[in-house]
């Protein structure tokens, strides 16, 4: 571990990391940590930040160039409970529902019932234009599936 003069040393210790990445998994204001944490905060770039971003939020399935955590702590709490993680989309799943299938088994992990994502996602589509019903968010929530 680098220490700089007075003793700060540049990477945290595993209890300052493990919390940092709770406080990112919990919705924290990452920004706002940067500001509060880093050794030079007035001289952070955006293109830092947005680093950050990625390590927490990304997700490949939306076009990011990795998973964040909150993508990998999903997939760790699918293993945990039981699930299988797998890459890619199963045959015979359009693009628009593999892609509600991630997000209904996001929303179901954060508490929501079926007919609440229904009515949050009213906007989304098939891939024949038609809207989903219950029935579509039930099947596909049953999958499990997760961004990955």
């Amino acid at each position: 571990m680098a220490i700089l003069p007075g003793g700060v040393a540049l990477s945290p210790t595993e209890d300052e990391t493990i919390l940092i990445a709770v406080y990112a998994l919990a919705g924290g204001d990452m920004d706002a940590l940067l500001d509060l944490l880093h050794l030079d905060s007035p001289s952070v770039k955006a293109e830092t930040r947005e680093r950050v971003r990625l390590w927490v939020e990304g997700a490949k399935a939306d076009g990011d160039t990795r998973d964040g955590l909150k993508v990998l702590a999903q997939q760790l709490g699918t293993w945990v409970r039981g699930g299988e993680v797998r890459p890619g989309k199963p045959s015979g799943l359009s693009k628009a529902d593999h892609a509600f299938a991630c997000g209904i088994t996001h929303y179901r992990n954060q508490g929501l019932i079926d007919e609440e994502i229904l009515d949050k996602e009213s906007h989304r589509k098939k891939a024949d234009g038609t809207s989903y019903s219950l029935k579509d968010v039930a099947q596909l929530g049953d999958l499990g599936l997760t961004w990955s």
